[in-house]
């Protein structure tokens, strides 16, 4: 296909550690003032980068002068009309010189640097007075620096960007020396990035051998302060790199692709609910943001959220300019998000001074504190998160057996949320009417379906496993038609809970009929994403934990295909396959002359092309299995494969029908050749929207592939195999719209397939995709 090798098309479902949700503690991290204490004097980071306290302050000098000047030029440029002694308001004058809106409050600023070189003076909150006493422009000096070379990029353009002509993203981003530049390479940048790596250093001194480190930055753009820090984190950080935007995150990716960390690459806007947007509350143990809090509309809001994403004690790492500079203003400055603050406590200006910033973290719920370099005029801030973290009080629904649903409703109920538990198999026009009915004061969270939390079915019967696949899928079924009849949106998400539905660590038991609810869950997302369907597997080899599934509705991050096990938490990642792709000959050897191969669905077209290969692999003879007699044309395919020597029988029967599948089997023994393999491929569709489907048209699917699976996976056990293939679809795995019947029943024929493998028998399932 289109060239591609064979082991290019495969791909495979892998499970990986993932992040652990709830609020665990990061108590271990070392306090802002112990940190502060150990990490020395500013001096000393000066001395490193070649620098001293006089040179920092003639550097910052020159270019403030060089602000000055370019206010003053772009003001001349845009037609200011000097008139000593006149008076105007700001809003008058930027009228007058046709200066955009969008730089009010940038245009008040550039008053002000007039004013501190006397070219004007202040005599109201918006008054000002020309004293008209420029002797001319100040002659740029002969200094050199990064910070100087974006200034004067930005500032000989500042007339064309101040009336709308001209963006200043390409003067900031799009040739360098530019923001990039500034970040990575300025002189107090260079001291503010080992500044921060050695406070978190510090921060993670004493973290627990084996404790994993989660840590995520806010507004990583272009990775300047990532890179500073990940080489002072522990190697098996999990690190998320998230940005407003994902347009930085592949230069991000290539440049920390191989630091021993795992960094993650997500979009992330921090003025907003990071819980709404899929990050785990209170999953984090520090929290890093470089010059981006300053430029969100509310600053106290986004603290708060950053707070939210804190574990507790854990710590927030932020970087942040400390004192209005015009230079900053000339060149960041530009950017909308600069001058976008609207809280009540920055007033002209986006920066804040130390003092300040101390005083915001202690009214935002942050404990200790402390602010480190302060003199270069920028701050390392770090605060401690709350001690204590408690989730917002809210509604779940919970809907199952009574076991585990009361130990479940406990603890929600224990942790301060509101619980009602639904009628163990209630129909959809009861569950429309419990969620019609649910208080309205009460946000509702979540919604849990715990039918599947049972005990072990591997060695049901086929009747067994059927009644228990109809209480597991109908229950299913009828709780989501009843939600999207009521209209609900359960904030957090929609669970549907197993235990031993995935076959993740060779399990030998569990609740296989669960798998169903794997498929399910897949379209339930596809057609109703904002139910917010998620899938969580817990372990068959212990008890379920209240605990583990109240951690997992409480604190939901982004992951929604979730298995724990041990204690851990598993992630699923579809992933290309790693398995030896086998050659022609290794696969056609497991095919033998002296044994018999059964196909299911044998009479179809798929079944029909499966007899042609075995019949050139060398099978001895080839069973095709169906409902029904062979029509014309499959009579006609048979025929030619008699003609050509081939041993082909046709077997007439229901593999859903028990004294069926043993009558066939009987046949095939008293024939002479033991069977050597099985290939079941049949299959029925009744596709519809979840809303328009019904039990009866789930049992339609489900019974050939569910149903007569199992009844032949049971006949089988004792009999010395060489093949037992299911053929399923990529539906059971990512989904398909109209097609949740069908995703159900190959999502359960994947999991059976690894539940005989953990049995040491043979068993293989193909997720085709589209024929």
């Amino acid at each position: 296909l289109l060239g591609l090798r064979v082991d290019e098309l495969l791909h495979e479902v892998r499970w990986r550690e993932g992040p652990p949700v709830g609020a665990g503690s990061a108590d271990c991290l070392r306090g802002p003032e112990e940190v502060a204490a150990g990490l020395g004097p500013v001096e000393a980071y000066l001395e490193r980068e070649g620098l001293d306290r006089a040179g920092l302050e003639a550097s910052g000098g020159e270019l403030e002068r060089e602000a000055r000047s370019y206010a003053l030029r772009a003001f001349e440029e845009l037609g200011w009309e000097r008139r000593p002694g006149s008076r105007f308001t700001s809003e008058e004058l930027r009228h007058r010189l046709r200066v955009t809106g969008d730089y009010r409050r940038l245009f008040g600023r550039l008053l002000e640097l007039l004013a501190e070189d006397g070219e004007v003076s202040r005599e109201s909150a918006d008054g000002w007075v020309d004293l008209g006493r420029s002797d001319g422009l100040v002659a740029g000096s002969d200094a050199s620096s990064v910070e100087l070379a974006l200034l004067r990029r930005c500032g000989g353009s500042l007339a064309e960007v101040l009336r709308g002509r001209r963006d200043p993203l390409d003067l900031l981003f799009g040739e360098a020396p530019g923001a990039a530049e500034v970040y990575r390479e300025s002189a107090v940048g260079r001291v503010m990035h080992r500044m921060v790596a050695d406070a978190v250093a510090a921060v993670v001194g004493d973290l627990p051998k084996g404790r994993r480190l989660r840590v995520l930055e806010v507004g990583a753009g272009t990775g300047a302060t990532t890179a500073a820090v990940l080489g002072a984190l522990p190697e098996g950080t999990d690190y998320e790199f998230t940005d407003i935007s994902a347009g930085f995150f592949g230069a991000a990716s290539s440049r920390f692709r191989d630091t021993g960390r795992a960094v993650r690459y997500r979009t992330l806007d921090i003025e907003g609910d990071p819980a709404a947007q899929g990050f785990g509350r209170h999953g984090y143990d520090l929290v890093i943001a470089a010059n981006v809090l300053h430029a969100t509309r509310d600053l106290g809001e986004s603290l708060g959220h950053c707070r939210e994403l804190l574990a507790p004690w854990g710590m927030l790492v932020a970087v942040e300019a400390t004192r209005a500079l015009g230079w900053l203003d000339l060149t960041f400055g530009l950017l909308p998000g600069w001058w976008r603050f609207e809280d009540a406590v920055r007033r002209e200006h986006a920066l804040l001074g130390p003092e300040v910033w101390s005083r915001v973290l202690s009214e935002g719920g942050y404990g200790e504190s402390a602010l480190l370099g302060t003199e270069t005029g920028q701050a390392v801030i770090l605060a401690r998160g709350p001690a204590e973290v408690a989730a917002e009080r809210g509604l779940f629904v919970l809907s199952g057996g009574v076991g585990f649903t009361v130990a479940v409703r406990e603890e929600l109920t224990r942790r301060g949320q509101e619980v009602v538990v639904g009628p163990v198999a209630g129909d959809r026009a009861a569950w429309r009417s419990l969620f019609a009915g649910l208080p309205e004061d009460v946000p509702l969270r979540g919604v849990a379906h715990l039918a599947a939390v049972r005990g072990d079915s591997s060695g049901l019967t086929t009747d067994q496993l059927e009644r228990e696949v109809e209480e597991v899928g109908s229950s299913a079924l009828s709780l989501v038609q009843g939600m999207t009849d009521a209209g609900v949106r359960p904030f957090w998400g929609t669970w549907f809970v197993t235990r031993g539905g995935q076959v993740v660590e060779r399990e030998r038991s569990g609740t296989l009929s669960g798998s169903l609810l794997w498929g399910f869950g897949s379209v339930v997302d596809l057609e109703y994403g904002d139910l917010n369907a998620r899938v969580l597997d817990l372990d068959p080899g212990s008890e379920p934990s209240a605990e583990e599934l109240a951690d997992e509705l409480l604190f939901p991050d982004r992951e929604t295909r979730v298995a724990r096990r041990g204690g851990k938490r598993r992630v699923a990642r579809l992933v290309r396959s790693a398995a030896r792709v086998p050659a022609a000959g290794d696969a056609l050897s497991r095919v033998r002359a002296d044994r018999s191969y059964l196909v299911t669905g044998g009479l179809g077209g798929i079944g029909l092309r499966l007899a042609g290969w075995l019949a050139e692999a060398g099978a001895g003879a080839v069973v095709l299995n169906g409902r029904r007699a062979p029509d014309p044309d499959a009579a006609a395919a048979i025929g030619e494969l008699c003609e050509r020597g081939v041993d082909v029988r046709v077997e007439i029967a229901d593999v859903t029908d028990g004294q069926a599948v043993t009558a066939m089997l009987a046949r095939m023994d008293a024939a002479g050749l033991p069977l050597g393999g099985l290939f079941h491929s049949v299959g029925v569709l009744a596709d519809a929207a979840i809303t328009n489907q019904d039990w009866g048209r789930f049992e339609t699917v489900l019974a050939p592939k569910v149903v007569g699976a199992w009844r032949l996976h049971r006949a089988m056990l004792d009999r010395e195999l060489d093949l037992f293939v299911l053929f399923s679809s990529v539906s059971g795995v990512l989904g398909n719209a109209g097609q949740a019947n069908h995703a159900a029943a190959n999502a359960f024929l994947d999991q059976l397939a690894r539940h005989r493998r953990s049995l040491g028998l043979p068993g293989q399932a193909i997720a085709w995709g589209p024929w």
